[in-house]
Parts: C-alpha cells; sequence; structure tokens
C-alpha cells in the first residue's frame, strides 16, 4: 500500500510536506505544537470561567442579599 503523502494548505495553496525545506518543516511542527497547546489551555480554561463566574455570581447575590436586609 502506498502512503497518501501529507499535504499543508497555505494561503489557498497546496504543498506536499516532502517537498518543503527542513526550515519549512520545522516552522510547521512548532505551529502544529502550539495549535496543539493553545487547544489543551483552552480546555484548561474552561472550568476556571465556569468557577470565576459562579464566585462573582455567589458574591453579587450575597451584596444584593444584605442590601434588601440592611
Amino acid at each position: 500500500m502506498s502512503e497518501k503523502a501529507s499535504v499543508i494548505n497555505i494561503n489557498g495553496n497546496d504543498y506536499k510536506e516532502s517537498a518543503l525545506s527542513d526550515v519549512q518543516k520545522k516552522y510547521i511542527y512548532h505551529i502544529r505544537d502550539l495549535q496543539q497547546r493553545i487547544s489543551v489551555r483552552k480546555l484548561e480554561l474552561e472550568p476556571l470561567e465556569v468557577a470565576l463566574e459562579h464566585y462573582t455570581n455567589t458574591l453579587i447575590k450575597e451584596i444584593e442579599s444584605e442590601n434588601d436586609n440592611g
């Protein structure tokens, strides 16, 4: 079986990864790594944002409750 060549699309143009220079391949590696790391960080950020919203809303309710009773 022949393996399908990896194709990179840059600005609407397709390039075979095997035809790129070593420096260009290194940049692609860094770009993919950064994309993956950003994706992971977004997943890590989501529960923090939920917690922040919860505590903010809880504080607002607490303050409003004191103002209504005070």
